[in-house]
């Protein structure tokens, strides 16, 4: 699955890095935190985020799921202590040498995609001849019984 940075358009300010298997589930997790369609991205290579000093045991100790009010509280994470790997930082710094490009959806096209793939509804089925085919579909008739049997 690729690997994304992505910045706002016209601060270039940082928004995050993501995993997505296409644009539309890029523009999904970006939607999370501004509009998508005033971000723009390129698609990163192999590497990741990394803490050279001891940072925090995982899993953290904190509340159970339950009693985390996540609107109020984000768990500890200390990003402060977190760099990327040298390809990724690489990417962070060498920017004019890449085409950053826009994401180019916002929710309204993403809602709209969405709904349009939950109505599709399956096609006809032609009748009589198959399309693209050279058999014809014909009814089948038993043949009748004769008196005599």
């Amino acid at each position: 699955m690729p690997a994304y940075l992505v910045r706002t358009i016209n601060d270039q300010d940082l928004v995050g890095v993501f995993f997505a298997t296409s644009i539309r589930d890029l523009a999904w997790l970006v939607d999370e935190a501004v509009d998508p369609d005033l971000c723009e991205y390129i698609r990163l290579g192999p590497g990741g985020v990394i803490w050279t000093e001891p940072s925090i045991k995982i899993p953290t100790q904190c509340k159970s799921e339950l009693e985390v009010d996540w609107e109020a509280e984000e768990p500890p994470i200390p990003w402060s202590g977190a760099s990327f790997t040298e390809v990724w930082g690489y990417s962070t710094y060498r920017q004019n040498e890449r085409k950053w490009k826009p994401i180019d959806l916002n929710i309204f096209d993403l809602c709209a995609g969405e709904l349009a793939e939950s109505s599709q509804v399956e096609p006809p089925r032609p009748e009589g001849r198959i399309q693209n085919s050279k058999a014809n579909i014909l009814p089948f008739t038993p043949p009748r019984k004769s008196e005599d049997q």
